[in-house]
């Protein structure tokens, strides 16, 4: 009984850590420059990793000789 009131307790507090960690990764005006860029982007789902992409695509170094909508589709695809 002990472990699964423990297990419950850690879950509720990784919960919002979760939750504050992925808003840090893309900000509401990341969210609107990817959309200006990809307007048939779909954000509503996005993994922890693909947020990572996606903010290395945005701030990242000019790796792809600047194209981002392409990087973009290809993190989402």
């Amino acid at each position: 009984m002990k472990r699964l009131a423990l297990a419950a307790l850690v879950a509720a507090t990784l919960t919002p850590a979760f939750a504050a960690q992925t808003s840090q990764l893309l900000s509401a005006s990341d969210l609107a420059e990817i959309q200006r860029i990809v307007p048939s982007a779909d954000l509503s789902a996005l993994t922890l990793a693909q947020m990572g992409a996606l903010a290395l695509a945005l701030h990242g170094t000019d790796r792809g000789g600047g194209n981002k909508g392409g990087e973009i589709r290809a993190i989402l695809n």
